[in-house]
C-alpha cells in the first residue's frame, strides 16, 4: 500500500487544522460555563485529552479509522457508520466553510455577500485536492510555525495589559468550571476524524507523538481565556462573537504591527483552508472505501463538495442562527461520535484481540 504522508506531516495538518474551531469556539464558549477561571477548565481537560490520545494510538495501530470501524462492527454495519459520518463530515465541511466566510463578513467585511468568500475558499480546496496528500503536508509544515508563533504570540503580547484579578477563579465555581471541560475536550477531539488518513501514513501513531500537541493547545487555550477575560471581563467576553479578534483590533501593541488583524484574517483564512481539505480529501476517500464512483475521484470530489455548498446553504439563514448552529448542534453531533463511537469502536476491538495481540 501507498504510504505518502509522514507522520510528522499529519500532526503537523492536524495541528494547523484545530486553529479553526479554536478560533471560531473559544474563548466563548469556556467563559460561559467556567467564569473568570475559565482557563483553568483548559488545565482540567488535560487528563481525558491524553486518555483520548492513548486510546487513537491503540486503536489505530496498523489500520485506520474506517478499517477499525469494520473489524469492530462486522464489514456491513462497519461500513455503515463509516457512510454515516462520512455524510457527517460533509455537512461540517459545509459548516467550516459557512462560518468561515460569516467570520470574514462579521469582523472585517460587512459590505460583502458571504457567499463571496464561500465560493473563493471552496474552490481553493478544490484545487488542494487535484494534489497529493504528502503536497498539502508539505505546505502544512511550511505555514505551521508562522501560524502557531503568531497564535502564541499575540496572547502574550496582551498579558502585561490584562487585569489578574478579573481572573481568578470565584468561590463555588467548580461546576462550571467542570463544564467548561466539554468545549475544550470537543473542539481538539475534532483530530480524531484524522484517524481515517492513518492508512496513508509511514508510521504507526505513537502516543508520546501527541503529547507535545495536547500540551500546546491547552496552554494555547488557557492564554486565549487569560487575555480576553484579563481585558474585557467575564460578561462582554461571553457576548461578544469573536472576543480575541476585537481585543486585538482595539488595543495597541507598540512595535508589532499597525493593522493586526490584517495578519490575523491570513492566519485564519490558512486554518480553515486547511481544516477543509482534509475534509473533503477524507470524505472523497471513504466514498471510493464504500465502492462509489472508485476510479473516478473528480466526480467523487465533486458530489462531496456540492453537498457541502448545499449544506453551507441550508445550515443557518443568518448569523445569528449559525450561532446557535455552531454553540450546540456542531459539539454534541461531534460529542456522539468522538466520546461515543470511537471509544466504543475500541472496547469491542480490544475485545476480539487474543491475548497475544492477534487481529
Amino acid at each position: 500500500m501507498n504510504r505518502p504522508l509522514q507522520r510528522s506531516q499529519l500532526i503537523t495538518l492536524m495541528s494547523i487544522a484545530l486553529l479553526s474551531p479554536i478560533i471560531r469556539q473559544m474563548p466563548t464558549a469556556m467563559v460561559r460555563s467556567g467564569g473568570s477561571g475559565a482557563w483553568v477548565s483548559a488545565l482540567l481537560a488535560l487528563p481525558p485529552l491524553l486518555a483520548m490520545g492513548a486510546l487513537y494510538c491503540d486503536l489505530l495501530r496498523e489500520r485506520d479509522l474506517a478499517a477499525a470501524l469494520e473489524f469492530s462492527f462486522g464489514k456491513r454495519l462497519g461500513g455503515l457508520l463509516t457512510g454515516l459520518i462520512t455524510l457527517w463530515l460533509i455537512f461540517y465541511l459545509g459548516f467550516v466553510l459557512r462560518s468561515g466566510a460569516d467570520r470574514f463578513v462579521t469582523t472585517v467585511y460587512p459590505r460583502h455577500s458571504v457567499w463571496v468568500f464561500v465560493g473563493v475558499l471552496a474552490a481553493m480546496v478544490l484545487v488542494a485536492q487535484s494534489g497529493s496528500l504528502r503536497q498539502l503536508g508539505r505546505l502544512g509544515q511550511v505555514a505551521e510555525p508562522f501560524l502557531l508563533l503568531f497564535f502564541l504570540l499575540l496572547p502574550l503580547l496582551v498579558l502585561p495589559q490584562t487585569d489578574i484579578s478579573l481572573v481568578k477563579p470565584e468561590k463555588g465555581s467548580l461546576p462550571g468550571l467542570l463544564r467548561g471541560i466539554f468545549p475544550v475536550a470537543d473542539t481538539l477531539c475534532v483530530a480524531v476524524f484524522g484517524g481515517f488518513l492513518e492508512g496513508q501514513t509511514e508510521e504507526q501513531p505513537r502516543w508520546w507523538g501527541l503529547l507535545l500537541p495536547i500540551l500546546s493547545f491547552t496552554a494555547l487555550i488557557a492564554l486565549l481565556c487569560i487575555s480576553t477575560v484579563g481585558v474585557f471581563g467575564v460578561e462582554l467576553t461571553g457576548e461578544l462573537y469573536y472576543p480575541f479578534f476585537v481585543l486585538l483590533r482595539n488595543m495597541k501593541l507598540p512595535g508589532f504591527l499597525e493593522r493586526v488583524e490584517a495578519a490575523l484574517v491570513a492566519q485564519w483564512l490558512s486554518a480553515d483552508f486547511i481544516l477543509a481539505a482534509l475534509l473533503l480529501r477524507i470524505c472523497e476517500g471513504n466514498l471510493r472505501r464504500l465502492g462509489l464512483w472508485r476510479e473516478k475521484m473528480w466526480v467523487r470530489a465533486g458530489v462531496c463538495m456540492a453537498l457541502a455548498l448545499l449544506c453551507a446553504v441550508l445550515c443557518a439563514d443568518s448569523s445569528y442562527s449559525l450561532l446557535r448552529v455552531t454553540e450546540s448542534f456542531v459539539p454534541r453531533v461531534n460529542a456522539v461520535l468522538v466520546f461515543g463511537v470511537v471509544p466504543l469502536c475500541w472496547a469491542i476491538g480490544k475485545s476480539k484481540r487474543s491475548p497475544f495481540g492477534d487481529r
